[in-house]
């Protein structure tokens, strides 16, 4: 049985503790680190003077607001960390999956 190198990533909002005390016990189960990702929080300046983003597919069907692009940058920093690695697989959660 070929075994793969798979690396977890968990697209975290910081202030939202508890969907990473709920989630860890889950993730246990896959005895692998989770990594979990939680820079870019909506607030914080690099997010607030960041130009805007268009989308179609934001909540309000012009740009992304600020929660949108944190979480964007957050998706867009585990793509960059996935790259960087030699893992087989990867595998990016959001800390509100259910």
């Amino acid at each position: 049985m070929t075994k793969y190198n798979i690396k977890y990533y968990c697209i975290h909002h910081l202030p939202a503790s508890d969907r990473k005390r709920y989630l860890i016990p889950f993730f246990s189960i896959l005895q692998s680190d989770i990594n979990w990702i939680e820079d870019f929080l909506p607030d914080h300046e690099n997010i607030i003077s960041h130009r805007k983003v268009e989308s179609a597919h934001s909540a309000n069907g012009l740009f992304l607001n600020h929660a949108e692009l944190s979480c964007f940058m957050k998706h867009r920093l585990a793509i960059k960390k996935i790259s960087e690695s030699t893992c087989d697989y990867a595998v990016i959660f959001e800390d509100d999956i259910e």
